[in-house]
C-alpha cells in the first residue's frame, strides 16, 4: 500500500462557530506525540487541536468541516477561565482524532 502525502495547506478545514465575543481561534495539526505536521499520509493518524479564546462564557464548540477524504472523530475537550483585574478570559480546547482515508 503506497502512501499519498501532501502539504497540509492543500486540505481544507473550515471552522464555523457562534461566539458572543470577538474570539481568537488557533488550529494545530500534530502527530499523536504532539509534533507539528507539514505533510499527511494516507491511513496515518493525526490530531487536530482547535483552541478558542475570548471574553465571557459565550464560547461554543466549533462545527469543524473537512474534506470528505478525512475521517474526523471527537477526542476530548478542556477549558479554563482566567480573571485578572475584573477582566475574564475563557479558553476552550477541542481535540479531534483524524485520518486521511482516500
Amino acid at each position: 500500500m503506497g502512501q499519498k502525502t501532501g502539504k497540509f495547506f492543500l486540505l481544507t478545514l473550515v471552522l464555523f462557530y457562534a461566539l458572543a465575543a470577538d474570539p481568537q481561534v488557533f488550529l494545530r495539526v500534530v502527530d499523536p506525540h504532539g509534533q507539528q505536521l507539514t505533510t499527511l499520509g494516507l491511513g496515518v493518524p493525526f490530531v487536530v487541536d482547535v483552541e478558542i479564546s475570548g471574553e465571557g462564557a459565550g464560547i461554543s464548540e466549533p462545527d469543524v468541516k473537512t474534506s470528505p477524504a478525512i475521517s474526523l472523530m471527537p477526542g476530548g475537550t478542556s477549558s479554563s477561565v482566567r480573571t485578572i483585574n475584573g477582566h475574564t478570559t475563557v479558553k476552550k480546547n477541542y481535540r479531534y482524532q483524524a485520518t486521511v482515508v482516500s
